[in-house]
Formats: structure tokens, C-alpha cells, sequence
């Protein structure tokens, strides 16, 4: 199975609009549309340092240092516990990033039983997630958003 990436990029702009999502029983607003953060890394292969937060934040089980939720779509929730056990995992270790992107902050995965399985983080300005985050690096003042979904579900809407 495969998929344009541009119309995935495009889908995820519009704040995953085909996705419902809930945020502790209440129906969230869309997110903003994303805005493209520039850093200064000195080193080039070293990853920034909003990258090494975005893969703290993606490997934790909970961490209270790194404010945010993480969601996986209905259609995902679907395959039950152990799959989406399996995918949280895929999603924490993923490691195959460009060496260009600054943020680690998109990628897919394969599971076995789920198929390509597509993961971004947003930042907001706090938990809900209304208002885009003026500063991600800084963890006081940005609240992360990690949504889960399968390609199909972009490749579908």
C-alpha cells in the first residue's frame, strides 16, 4: 500500500479534518494551520533541539516534563489494546529521518496487522489546544499534540 505524500501533507495542513478526535470528553477545535518553525543547528547531522524534545516526548509512556496528549484514530483504536500498544511502540522508536528535518516531528510506520501508520506532532500554546504554540522548543509555553492514524484514513478523505 502506498500514497501520495503530497495529498498526506495537505490532509494533515487541514488539521486532520476527517479525523474526529476527543480531548477528555469534549469535542476538540481543528488545529490551526501548521506553521514550518526555522532553527538555527549548527551541526548538521546533530538534531536540533526541538527534534530531541519531539523524540522524548514520542518515546515516553508519560513524562509531565513534556506537556501533551497522544491520540490515536478511531479507525486505529479499532484493531484493540495490543495493536495499538504495538504502533505506540513503532511510533517511539522511529528513527528513519531525513537528515534535513529539524523537527522530528512527521513519519510512517508499518504494523503488521495495521498497515502504514502515519504520525505527526502539532504544537499548541496549552492543553486546548486553540491557539498554535509561539515557541515549541520551550516546553513551559507549548502543550504537544501526537496524532496517530492509518494512511488509508488521508488516502480515503
Amino acid at each position: 500500500m502506498s500514497f501520495n505524500l503530497d495529498s498526506l501533507l495537505n490532509e494533515v495542513s487541514r488539521g486532520f479534518s476527517g479525523i474526529e478526535r476527543q480531548y477528555g470528553g469534549k469535542k476538540a477545535k481543528e488545529p490551526p494551520e501548521l506553521t514550518v518553525h526555522e532553527f538555527d543547528n549548527p551541526d548538521p547531522v546533530a538534531p536540533s533541539a526541538l527534534a530531541s524534545i519531539n523524540d522524548a516526548f514520542r518515546r515516553a509512556e508519560s513524562d509531565a516534563s513534556i506537556p501533551g496528549m497522544k491520540i490515536l484514530s478511531p479507525a486505529l483504536e479499532e484493531h484493540g489494546d495490543a495493536t495499538a500498544s504495538g504502533i505506540h511502540s513503532l511510533v517511539g522508536e522511529y528513527r528513519d529521518f531525513d537528515p534535513d528535518d529539524r523537527e522530528h516531528a512527521f513519519g510512517l510506520v508499518v504494523h503488521k496487522s495495521a498497515g502504514e501508520v502515519v504520525w505527526q506532532i502539532d504544537y499548541f500554546a496549552d492543553e486546548n489546544c486553540e491557539e498554535p504554540a509561539t515557541d515549541p522548543e520551550d516546553t513551559h509555553r507549548s502543550y504537544r499534540v501526537l496524532s496517530i492514524f492509518s494512511a488509508s484514513e488521508v488516502e480515503s478523505s
